[in-house]
């Protein structure tokens, strides 16, 4: 009797090996769409572990052909009764041709499948850490009472939703969840690679519904300005503005809604890095406060957002006299409105600095450390200020409390570093740079 593929023992052979094939190719699919997933940006963790599962299953298929699967074993056990014919030997042969290339693949498959996997993961890291190409708004559930009924959470997603589709590589999506915390919001934004998180609740009263609006901001522009001083004939980085992270917007439901929305609007232009669409739309949630004139609606932190937009989003060497004024004005409301705006007297200080009122720009880092005494930036800023006007010991000693608060605050170890050189004392200049 012998094993041709008609036999009950060629049979079970096709059906493994038809089997493995499957195996192998629903692997290598899987694998490739965990490639295709990692490109797109997807972080969620079944990719990586859709990679690690492929990986295995594919390299695993890759042994057992190369070195248990024994064919011809099933070959030496055949009952041969007949001398073979011409078609058994050329049938054989194309069987030991055919088994041949199996095992050379698999022997390929045993390298280069795991080099796949490692460079998926390592495609899906690097994805992982690579800013997104737009803009995301990112909206929570609100919590509060009778949600069918007022849909909170729905007329904010839809107005952002429907303004936003004018501006390019910007976009709202839904969380689909509620939030409490900021350590919440900051992990469900990140996992998201999200600019903005909008989230927070709402109450009920007789005659409207406030809503309190949480933002998160969780990136910045991704060419933040450095802002340059010189001196001593050098280009020195001086420090990057102070960033407000989170802040409350206190909104009703009705026509306020659409400060809520330029406000955010005029955040996305900013991460965009357009100023002048940034500085229009908070222009316009201004102009909403005076046409709905509300206690709940905090201006200050448009008008530090403003000032930002005027001077943050331009590179120094193209900042006007004008844009400082610009910046000064909006800064100085900010902190009418909010006397204990840390992060705006930092900025206004700056701003009076680089349009060369020291005095100002003194007094201005001198509240922001009234007001935080761990304020690192606002020492650091006030230590520049004194090193051009040749006051060294001041200059040191600032940098020295920078340094005490914010061990690992570089800037400051590098503009110490400055000041000791400015005064031949090049140990401890080294020392610092080193640092």
């Amino acid at each position: 009797m012998s094993s041709d593929g008609d036999s009950p023992k060629g049979l079970m052979w096709t059906l493994k090996w038809l089997g493995s094939v499957v195996t192998g190719v629903i692997a290598f699919v899987g694998l490739i769409a965990g490639f295709v997933k990692a490109i797109q940006g997807e972080t969620e963790l079944y990719i990586p572990l859709l990679i690690v599962i492929c990986t295995v299953i594919l390299s695993a298929v890759c042994f057992y052909y190369a070195w248990w699967w024994k064919p011809e074993l099933e070959d030496k056990g055949s009952i041969i009764i007949q001398p073979p014919s011409n078609k058994i030997v050329k049938t054989q042969a194309v069987k030991v041709k055919h088994r041949k290339f199996v095992r050379r693949v698999s022997w390929v498959g045993i390298l280069i499948v795991p080099l796949s996997g490692i460079s998926g993961f390592l495609i899906w890291q690097k994805y992982q850490s690579l800013p997104p190409q737009e803009t995301i708004v990112l909206v929570a559930n609100f919590d509060g009472p009778e949600p069918q009924k007022y849909r909170v959470t729905e007329a904010i997603y839809n107005n952002l939703e429907t303004s936003i589709r004018a501006y390019e590589n910007a976009k709202v999506e839904r969380l689909n969840k509620s939030l409490s915390q900021r350590d919440e919001a900051i992990s469900e934004g990140t996992k998201r690679k999200a600019t903005v998180v909008i989230w927070g609740d709402y109450g009920q009263t007789s005659e409207v519904v406030p809503v309190n609006a949480k933002f998160t901001v969780l990136r910045s522009p991704s060419a933040f300005p450095d802002l340059e001083l010189a001196a001593n004939n050098q280009k020195t980085k001086v420090s990057k503005v102070a960033e407000l992270n989170d802040f409350s917007l206190q909104t009703r439901l009705s026509e306020e809604m659409s400060y809520l929305t330029l406000f955010t609007l005029g955040l996305v232009q900013y991460s965009l890095e357009k100023d002048k669409d940034a500085v229009d739309l908070f222009t316009n949630a201004l102009k909403i406060v005076e046409k709905v004139p509300s206690p709940s609606l905090d201006k200050s932190y448009i008008y530090f957002h403003r000032g930002n937009s005027h001077i943050l989003l331009k590179h120094i060497c193209t900042c006007t006299q004008k844009d400082y004024e610009l910046a000064i004005e909006d800064y100085e409301k900010a902190v009418q409105l909010r006397p204990d705006f840390t992060n705006a007297y930092i900025n206004l200080g700056l701003a009076y600095d680089r349009s060369g009122n020291v005095d100002e720009a003194i007094k201005n880092y001198d509240q922001a450390i009234k007001l935080n005494p761990n304020a690192s930036l606002a020492y650091n800023n006030r230590g520049i200020v004194y090193v051009r006007q040749g006051n060294y010991s001041d200059a040191i000693a600032n940098y020295n409390k920078a340094i005490k608060n914010s061990p690992n605050f570089g800037l400051a170890y590098f503009n110490r570093g400055l000041a000791y050189a400015d005064q031949l004392k090049y140990k401890e200049a080294i020392d610092d740079y080193n640092q």
